[in-house]
């Protein structure tokens, strides 16, 4: 068993003992048992003939928070995830070739192109470094940050460091923040 394995089995030791399990795989439903949720926490408070009222608290589901599911495309980072985003984006190409989902069945009948379109590059990231290291390269190699830009480590799939920036500071989270925002415009 691997570590979040185990993570899970202690997580569910828990909430057995604080007769708490129901709401747990209520949560873990919720976010489609997302292995990395976001956690947020807070209250909703309405207004009800200037009265406020609070309607919904964190406070009151297990560990005090609401699970979000992250929402990463990396199946090696979440499985759930990436098998949702798999799914919504079958319906988004199916529909924009044959119709439904809001898109009218003529476009069937017109010509389809799949266009890809790769982004700039916003810095450098880890990788699986395709059989070899990470970023072979000079070890006095660094950034204007003072960061080392290599790394001779040989990444696996599953290795959570594959598409961390090599330095935080150098890299554009802005632009690619932006990029991914703007490309359905295209």
């Amino acid at each position: 068993m691997t570590a979040d394995d185990w993570e899970m089995v202690r997580a569910v030791g828990r909430r057995i003992r604080a007769r708490q399990f129901d709401d747990f795989t209520t949560q873990g439903e919720g976010c489609g048992w997302c292995r990395h949720p976001i956690r947020l926490r807070g209250a909703v408070i309405t207004r009800t003939g200037g009265e406020r009222v609070r309607t919904f608290s964190t406070g009151r589901l297990p560990d005090g928070v609401f699970l979000k599911a992250c929402g990463t495309r990396r199946e090696s980072r979440c499985p759930s995830c990436a098998a949702v985003y798999r799914g919504d984006a079958r319906h988004l190409v199916r529909s924009g070739l044959v119709g439904g989902k809001g898109v009218d069945e003529s476009v069937a009948e017109r010509p389809a192109v799949l266009l890809t379109l790769t982004p700039p590059s916003f810095g450098p990231v880890h990788s699986t470094g395709h059989g070899g290291p990470c970023h072979p390269g000079s070890p006095s190699a660094r950034c204007v940050h003072g960061h080392k830009m290599v790394c001779s480590e040989h990444h696996d799939d599953r290795d959570r460091m594959v598409g961390a920036p090599l330095c935080e500071d150098c890299y554009d989270f802005e632009g690619a923040v932006l990029q991914n925002a703007c490309t359905p415009e295209l």
